[in-house]
């Protein structure tokens, strides 16, 4: 897949730290010639932090409006709470993607 960044979340990864990662990654050349970014949680299974949903849900909105695709790949219990969390936002969740 051409003009693509997979960002791998680590086996245990604490979420204050998305942040920082994600900071960094759209100062990059391959973010700003990314269509698409792949957030991907199929290695995790532990999150430290009670920012996930807020930090994924954040980072997609703000990429949508540099006209970007951003999608979940992985983990799909754990994008269930995000979806879950979200619901009460009635903001639009970033779409899931089997990869």
């Amino acid at each position: 897949m051409d003009n693509v960044v997979r960002i791998v979340i680590p086996k245990e990864y604490f979420f204050p730290c998305f942040n920082l990662a994600v900071e960094a990654l759209t100062q990059s050349p391959d973010y700003q010639a990314a269509h698409t970014i792949l957030l991907d949680f199929t290695e995790c299974h532990s999150l430290h932090g009670i920012g996930m949903s807020l930090e994924t849900q954040l980072f997609y909105e703000q990429a949508k409006a540099h006209r970007k695709s951003v999608y979940w790949v992985g983990n799909p219990s754990m994008y269930n709470i995000v979806v879950m969390l979200n619901t009460a936002t009635s903001s639009e969740t970033l779409p899931y993607r089997n990869v």
